[in-house]
């Protein structure tokens, strides 16, 4: 936990097992310098012998196992799995009145603080392995591709206009809505993008995209 901790995360703060962690220990909000400690898992720094140094993962022993050999994980496996843990990170925002940590939700969400799990972009929308129709259609008319997602995500987070949002149901998990986008490509063609969102009742993703494609 760091310094001036706010409400939630002094809330949170203690030592659990895995699986029996508070809902949502992983969430940040901004400029939240607390830490979580796997115990049982360390990321080390090592010295290359041209002086640099590279970091590897390494699963430590159980007080009890006299004979444990630790494996070591790359450091791409590592923040792959830091990665899966803290992919809630966003969507979260500091409260006025309690001192708690607020879900972003419909009433306050922006561009910049609006859940965009970048694997929409590059497992399903731009990748033409799974779904080779959209990313056929977002790199011809945007030229949008695999290789420069993040610009794509640049335009849906800095044209986001909360107003413009349209309510398209419900279903369990919460509030759905569309919003729609004309948007110049980094070929200079512009087009219009259909994005749909999901205002999470549950309070696991906040308000978050669920999914966009290029609409014709």
């Amino acid at each position: 936990m760091g310094t001036d901790c706010c409400q939630w995360c002094s809330d949170v703060a203690g030592k659990y097992e895995i699986k029996d962690q508070p809902q949502g220990i992983f969430r940040r909000h901004d400029n939240c310098d607390c830490t979580i400690i796997y115990d049982g898992q360390v990321l080390r720094g090592k010295q290359n012998a041209d002086g640099s140094r590279s970091k590897t993962w390494e699963e430590l022993p159980n007080a009890n196992a006299a004979d444990y050999t630790a494996p070591t994980l790359s450091e791409a496996e590592g923040r792959a799995i830091e990665q899966r843990n803290l992919s809630q990170i966003r969507g979260l925002t500091n409260g006025a009145n309690d001192g708690k940590i607020k879900i972003v939700g419909i009433n306050n969400v922006t561009g910049e603080n609006a859940t965009i799990d970048k694997r929409k972009f590059i497992e399903y929308a731009l990748n033409p392995e799974k779904q080779p129709d959209k990313a056929k259609a977002f790199e011809s008319a945007l030229g949008y591709n695999l290789d420069n997602y993040e610009l794509l995500e640049e335009q849906i987070r800095g044209n986001f206009v909360r107003e413009k949002l349209i309510e398209k149901g419900h279903n369990p998990q919460g509030d759905k809505y569309e919003l729609h986008y004309e948007i110049t490509g980094v070929n200079g063609k512009t087009a219009k993008v259909l994005t749909a969102w999901l205002d999470d009742i549950n309070e696991q993703k906040g308000f978050h995209l669920t999914s966009l494609y290029v609409d014709k």
